[in-house]
């Protein structure tokens, strides 16, 4: 019997069956809009999202990571994820899960290195890729799903040349290197305080104090804090702060809201404590980062 990975009591654990002679799910469409309530989740396979349109954050562990359109997001197998889409933003994702050692089983060599995906976990592993910063990238990923969907001849060795080469494109992106072996990602110290981080997800824009999140993890306050910066490395309500400049660094990218606007929508109480957190985290004013975006 396969050990389910450890969860939150709140976290969904998704198996994904894939076929055997072909082991890539055809890609699935997914609408996540502003204030959504969303799931989170753990896959037992390797995923791969494409945004075709919207703007937000990809949730994944402990990392809240900024998307835009034409972005790209690999995550690893047992490992938590949401998507979070920006205040009145809808997105539009599709989404294949894979297993790229049997897909190219015969395809690449048994020892390729680049097969290998458990080099993509950590905090040291920005999950996703600009179509920006890595234009080839997300074109070939979104030649991926469009092939998936084809019934055109010779789909199957079109799919496993694309897969081939965006592993390959991945790890030359990060310059990944196989797990040293050494001490483990902390996932089970993760686990704990999960409901604080997906609480957060979900209600950045709010008032939250420290003793809600310890709440919805079964803490005390002091123990919650204890616990918060043994898994993820700093205090709660520094990595609140973070996750709503991120979420105001996308819509600054991305909108044409006012900037007070935008303040009030990712959760600051003031114009004057955004600006001041922006400029501490950033090096620069909310509309000089707007303007250089």
């Amino acid at each position: 019997m396969q050990k389910r990975p450890y969860l939150a009591a709140s976290s969904q654990y998704d198996p994904i069956a894939l076929a055997a002679d072909f082991p890539i799910t055809v890609p699935i469409p997914h609408d996540r809009r502003g204030g959504q309530k969303v799931q989170p989740h753990v896959h037992d396979c390797f995923e791969l999202g494409y945004c075709a349109r919207g703007s937000g954050l990809c949730v994944i562990e402990n990392k809240a990571l900024p998307y835009g359109a034409g972005d790209v997001v690999a995550i690893p197998p047992r490992e938590l994820h949401m998507v979070v889409s920006s205040p009145g933003v809808v997105s539009h994702w599709s989404f294949t899960n894979l297993d790229p050692s049997a897909l190219l089983a015969g395809f690449a060599p048994v020892e390729e290195r680049y097969l290998e995906t458990a080099a993509m976990t950590g905090p040291g592993f920005h999950n996703v890729f600009s179509a920006a910063e890595h234009p080839f990238l997300a074109a070939s990923v979104g030649a991926l799903m469009e092939e998936l969907l084809s019934k055109s001849p010779g789909r199957s060795s079109a799919v496993r040349a694309l897969t081939w080469l965006i592993l390959v494109r991945i790890h030359q992106a990060r310059r990944l290197r196989p797990p040293s072996g050494g001490k483990g990602s902390g996932r089970r110290e993760l686990g704990k305080i999960r409901p604080a981080l997906e609480y957060i997800a979900e209600h950045y824009h709010e008032a939250i104090s420290i003793r809600r999140l310890a709440d919805h993890c079964g803490l005390s306050a002091t123990h919650f804090r204890r616990e918060f910066a043994a898994a993820v490395g700093g205090a709660p309500l520094s990595y609140l702060i973070q996750f709503r400049l991120r979420a105001a660094g996308v819509l600054l990218k991305n909108s044409a809201r006012p900037i007070v606007e935008i303040a009030g929508a990712t959760g600051f109480e003031t114009l004057s404590s955004f600006n001041r957190h922006f400029k501490a985290c950033y090096g620069m004013s909310p509309r000089a980062w707007r303007r250089e975006a």
